[in-house]
């Protein structure tokens, strides 16, 4: 029950099945960033402000669904706490073998993955890739546009092959693109809720 993203000539999603909340939608997350891929405190708190964001967004477009999402991550990177999680919702960057049953490969490979296990869920990103909570900036990947992906999978949403879609098992970096669409909106959208009412209401 994990959701991966895979790099090939464009990024990939690779998604297996989903989880679905049965019960209790009022969920916690916490991030962790024990490799430093963001540096210093500041980009640190920039990134927790990405994901505070992203969850944010899935949190508007959902309120059909009642779910929340609140952030219980330790103020300051260094806390002793930031070596634990307690929330149902774990974000890390992890390298290599990090105890999961699926192990990063480095650079270029396998950048992502989500889940579930012990009734709780989780995100994991790739700490060997280069990685930038700014949308704009070239070569790295857009922590923002993984995020919203990831957190759908962990809501339940599948893959689709709509191509303005966040949920296309395929990322585009439009840095680099001809048109120079660096402004180009990626988000949960109408059919991506369309989707998720269509779940939860067969639960």
């Amino acid at each position: 029950m994990r959701q991966f993203l895979v790099i090939l000539i464009l990024l990939k999603f690779v998604c297996s099945a989903p989880l679905i909340w049965k019960e209790d939608r009022n969920l916690t997350w916490s991030f962790r960033d024990p490799y430093y891929v963001f540096a210093n405190e500041f980009s640190y708190q920039k990134a927790k402000l990405v994901l505070s964001d992203a969850f944010r967004e899935w949190e508007v477009a959902t309120k059909g669904l009642l779910f929340t999402f609140t952030d219980t991550s330790p103020n300051a990177r260094h806390d002793p706490e930031n070596f634990k999680s307690k929330a149902k919702i774990d974000i890390l960057f992890a390298k290599k073998e990090h105890g999961d049953e699926e192990n990063f490969d480095g650079r270029n490979g396998i950048i992502a993955h989500a889940g579930a296990k012990h009734g709780k869920a989780f995100i994991h990103f790739d700490g060997s890739e280069r990685w930038a909570s700014d949308s704009k900036v070239k070569g790295r990947l857009n922590l923002r546009h993984v995020s919203l992906h990831e957190i759908g999978h962990i809501l339940s949403l599948d893959h689709n092959n709509r191509q303005d879609s966040i949920m296309n098992p395929y990322y585009t970096d439009f840095t680099n693109n001809k048109d120079k669409k660096e402004d180009i909106y990626l988000g949960a959208d109408d059919d991506d809720v369309i989707s998720l009412m269509k779940i939860y209401n067969k639960l």
